[in-house]
């Protein structure tokens, strides 16, 4: 099933993609694509591409959804790694 069918159908409230080869630069684009959603992740080609050009494979990303109209019903916080 393709994901727009996927979205009709099944009109889902929140999304977790646990795969993307987006750099960071691009994660705007689930904004774009999913604009009735939420977008936030990060890419895991962070280190890479702030040191030199992309090459080979790229890593992966992980990135949630979350429609917009439930946004109101969470409370988001932010978790920082201090090692």
């Amino acid at each position: 099933m393709r994901l727009n069918q996927f979205l009709s159908n099944e009109n889902p409230d929140i999304i977790f993609a646990q795969v993307h080869w987006l750099t960071p630069a691009n994660l705007n684009k689930f904004e774009v694509y999913f604009s009735d959603f939420f977008a936030f992740g990060v890419s895991a080609m962070s280190s890479v591409v702030e040191s030199d050009m992309l090459r080979g494979r790229p890593f992966s990303g992980v990135i949630t959804l979350i429609k917009i109209a439930c946004v109101k019903l969470l409370k988001l916080f932010t978790a920082v790694n201090d090692m």
